[in-house]
C-alpha cells in the first residue's frame, strides 16, 4: 500500500511539473475614455474596457512599421459605459506590444486591436522596463489608437478619439496555475510521507 501511494505521488509530480512549463492563459485589458458610436448610438468620453483573452503559446514576433513587436491573437471584447457588451468579429483581434526603444529609450506601445490591419482600438504608450506579453504587469501612459471602424456582434464600432491617459494590464488566468499547484502539492505530500 505504501509503495502504491508513493508511486501515485511521484506520478502527480511528474505530470504536474511539465504542465506548469506550458503556456498560460492571459487576460490583457486596456481602459480609457473614448468617443465614437456603436451601431449608430453615439458616445463621448465614455469609459471603455477592452479585454483580450489569449494564451502565451500564441505569442509571435513580427515587425510593424519597422519596429519589432510581439502579438497574441484572442477573443476581444469591449464594454463601453451605457452601451451593450460587444465582441469584436471579422478580422484577427488581439494584443500587440511594439518596442519603440530605437526612437525613445525604454518606450513601448502596447494595446488591443486588429492584428490584420494594425489598427489599435486603444493603446498605451509609455516607459517600461520590459517588452513582453508573457508576464503580469500594468502600464499607464498616453492614449494611442482610438480611431477606426471595427466589426462587433452588436454592429459597427466607429471610434473617433481616445480622450485621456490609458492603463494596460496583463494578468495570468487562475486556471493556468492549476497544473503547477498540482505538482507542488505532490512534492509536498511526498516530503511529508518521507518524514
Amino acid at each position: 500500500m505504501r509503495h502504491m501511494i508513493r508511486r501515485c505521488l511521484i506520478l502527480a509530480v511528474l505530470l504536474g511539473a511539465p504542465m506548469s512549463a506550458r503556456a498560460l492563459p492571459f487576460s490583457y485589458t486596456e481602459t480609457g475614455l473614448i468617443s465614437g458610436s456603436l451601431n449608430g448610438v453615439d458616445f463621448s468620453s465614455a469609459q471603455a474596457t477592452i479585454t483580450t483573452t489569449s494564451d502565451t503559446s500564441l505569442i509571435t514576433s513580427a515587425t510593424l512599421g519597422g519596429y519589432p513587436n510581439l502579438q497574441a491573437p484572442g477573443v476581444t471584447t469591449i464594454a463601453i459605459d451605457g452601451l451593450p457588451f460587444a465582441t469584436l468579429t471579422g478580422d484577427v483581434y488581439g494584443v500587440v506590444s511594439v518596442d519603440l526603444s530605437s526612437v525613445v529609450a525604454g518606450e513601448i506601445l502596447i494595446g488591443l486591436g486588429d492584428l490584420t490591419t494594425a489598427k489599435l482600438l486603444l493603446g498605451t504608450e509609455g516607459s517600461a522596463a520590459l517588452y513582453g506579453l508573457a508576464v503580469a504587469y500594468t502600464l499607464g501612459g498616453s492614449a494611442a489608437g482610438g480611431s477606426g471602424t471595427f466589426s462587433t456582434d452588436q454592429g459597427s464600432l466607429v471610434l473617433t478619439s481616445a480622450n485621456s491617459d490609458t492603463v494596460f494590464t496583463a494578468i495570468p488566468e487562475p486556471s493556468g496555475f492549476v497544473p503547477m499547484l498540482t505538482g507542488l502539492l505532490g512534492l509536498a505530500m511526498l516530503r511529508c510521507r518521507r518524514r
